[in-house]
């Protein structure tokens, strides 16, 4: 479970950095946006981990 939040999380940052071009992340609203996506994921991949709903 552990090495498929793992694979999902790298699978999402090379996503993002594809999109990255799309959405400069100089921008601050991309940035603020990348921020708040990335660390969403986390949390999610973080609980579906742990077992927590």
């Amino acid at each position: 479970m552990f090495e498929l939040g793992l694979e999902f999380l790298a699978s999402t940052w090379l996503w993002w950095c594809l999109a990255a071009d799309v959405v400069p992340l100089w921008n601050p609203f991309g940035a603020l946006f990348s921020l708040v996506l990335l660390v969403g994921l986390f949390g999610f991949c973080i609980k579906k981990i742990m077992g927590e709903e």
